[in-house]
């Protein structure tokens, strides 16, 4: 044999040596050690690892790696915490990937939960209305929504109080500002939907007639969650505050927004949060979007019985907003006041029920393909 033949020989034969006699003596040595231990009463890196173990899988797996450590000249308590280092490496990215699946199923949950919508809820003496008519005004509110598929949700003042700048905006416009209840509690019904998580609010009065194509859902909110008012001005900049969208960080933007514009007009005679939205859109364009998708109660009220010809001014709507000025424009009878709204309001939506097809609110924008542009310009005709 040459040399090389030799070193073959030597590395199977030690090879050997180490599985067939190597291994089984680790593990004699493994049980006369602790035996041995135990019996002098002293203690053991290995033996303090052993009386953790719960299982004899456990105790089989540490014989293993006893042995493997004597072979590789290692200590056992150095080559166990690299294994559990392993394993904990693998549960972790298990762990994440576990994680990841369950965010994904909550943002589907999402997506097929019904829609929540807000209101906020603060009885004042100062609205023209009884406070019978008052309540029964919000529970018409709350009943309407359920019944058209979405969570009626009432916020109050202690929500608003949980934002951290309720302290400062409450009193500087408490104080400084020629506000009355109702105006003040408008802008502080902001910092109680930023606190709610965002979503969609309406005024207690806002009455829902068609769906929303996506659905209108949390994670399905129109212009991508930015700032949305709904009731379009017929005439002039800015829109009502009557119903509203927007994620939780929008929402707590316009009310620091609307808060700064307030504090600009601070030497007006009367200044709103309505006056607010006109003045951005007017002089501060693009920093809220304005759709049209709340009818005006006024235009809903023609002091007549409704037919199907009728029904057009509701397509497309998502409300109609049974506002005071509804009754002091809007065609009612002689003998009707402010605080008849909640009995006017229901006999309108009854009679809208029964008259008028759902026409859904288009919350997606249109694609439109540039092809179909020039085509319809005749681009592609040839002389």
């Amino acid at each position: 044999y040459n040399s090389s033949h030799w070193e073959i020989f030597i590395m199977q034969w030690q090879r050997r040596w180490h599985v067939s006699v190597i291994v089984p003596l680790g593990l004699v040595l493994l049980i006369a050690n602790t035996g041995l231990l135990s019996f002098l009463n002293k203690e053991d890196p290995f033996v303090t690892y052993s009386r953790r173990l719960r299982s004899a899988s456990e105790q089989v797996r540490d014989s293993h790696l006893y042995a493997l450590a004597a072979m590789e000249g290692l200590k056992f308590e150095e080559l166990y915490a690299a294994v559990m280092a392993a394993k904990d490496a693998a549960a972790s990215s298990s762990e994440e990937s576990r994680a990841r699946i369950s965010e994904a199923e909550d943002r589907l949950n999402e997506k097929e939960a019904k829609p929540r919508i807000h209101t906020f809820w603060e009885p004042l003496d100062d609205t023209g209305m009884t406070t019978e008519s008052n309540e029964a005004m919000l529970r018409l509110w709350e009943a309407a929504w359920q019944a058209a598929g979405w969570e009626p949700v009432v916020l109050t003042m202690e929500d608003a109080m949980q934002h951290p700048d309720f302290e400062n905006i409450n009193r500087t416009l408490s104080t400084d500002m020629p506000f009355g209840g109702y105006d003040l509690i408008c802008f502080l019904r902001y910092l109680a939907m930023s606190m709610a998580g965002g979503g969609w609010m309406s005024d207690y009065d806002v009455f829902p007639l068609n769906p929303l194509e996506k659905g209108g859902s949390a994670a399905q909110l129109p212009n991508g969650g930015t700032f949305t008012l709904y009731e379009k001005q017929l005439v002039g900049p800015g829109a009502v505050p009557s119903l509203a969208s927007g994620r939780q960080t929008e929402w707590d933007r316009i009310a620091h927004l609307i808060y700064e514009n307030a504090l600009e007009h601070r030497e007006a005679d009367f200044w709103s949060d309505f006056y607010a939205f006109i003045d951005i859109d007017k002089n501060k364009d693009g920093l809220y979007k304005i759709e049209d998708g709340v009818l005006q109660g006024r235009r809903a009220l023609t002091g007549r019985v409704w037919q199907q010809s009728d029904c057009g001014i509701t397509e497309e709507k998502i409300a109609v907003h049974f506002a005071h000025d509804a009754i002091i424009r809007g065609q009612t009878r002689t003998d009707e006041v402010m605080s008849d709204r909640p009995r006017i309001a229901q006999s309108w939506l009854e009679m809208w029920a029964t008259k008028c097809e759902i026409v859904p609110f288009v919350d997606a924008p249109m694609e439109i393909s540039v092809f179909a542009h020039l085509t319809s310009q005749n681009a592609f005709q040839t002389s």
